[in-house]
């Protein structure tokens, strides 16, 4: 998700609030650093060259530890969605798994039920 915070054209206008999701990216690649820091050498370098504004924010040396929240998107098809979101983290390997998700009933749970039976008309997913 990272790559696609600074790397994307539209991550900027798919993400409502890009300034916080890229705060908060890296200073929780900051906090995956402190338990893997071989393995976010490289990305840390790749994002660091090919972004400025990556390469500012990992010199603030920021920490963070995302447990969940909600993050507001603007989806090109569907418009503006607002997505609880979950972490669950490994114990041994410093990764992590981000799960977006919206409560039945809501008008979220409604457009990403869509875009799931639109990706399945068109073979993506």
């Amino acid at each position: 998700m990272i790559r696609y915070a600074f790397l994307h054209p539209a991550a900027r206008t798919v993400f409502t609030d890009w300034d916080r999701v890229a705060r908060n990216s890296v200073a929780h690649l900051h906090t995956a650093e402190q338990t893997a820091p071989e393995r976010t050498a490289a990305l840390v370098a790749e994002l660091s060259a090919a972004s400025g504004e990556f390469a500012a924010l990992w010199l603030r040396h920021d920490v963070w530890v995302k447990r969940g929240g909600e993050t507001a998107f603007h989806h090109p098809a569907l418009g503006p969605l607002t997505l609880t979101n979950e972490v669950l983290n490994t114990a041994d390997h410093g990764q992590r798994v981000l799960l977006y998700q919206a409560a039945p009933g809501t008008a979220e749970h409604d457009a990403l039920v869509l875009l799931a039976m639109t990706a399945q008309d068109t073979g993506t997913s």
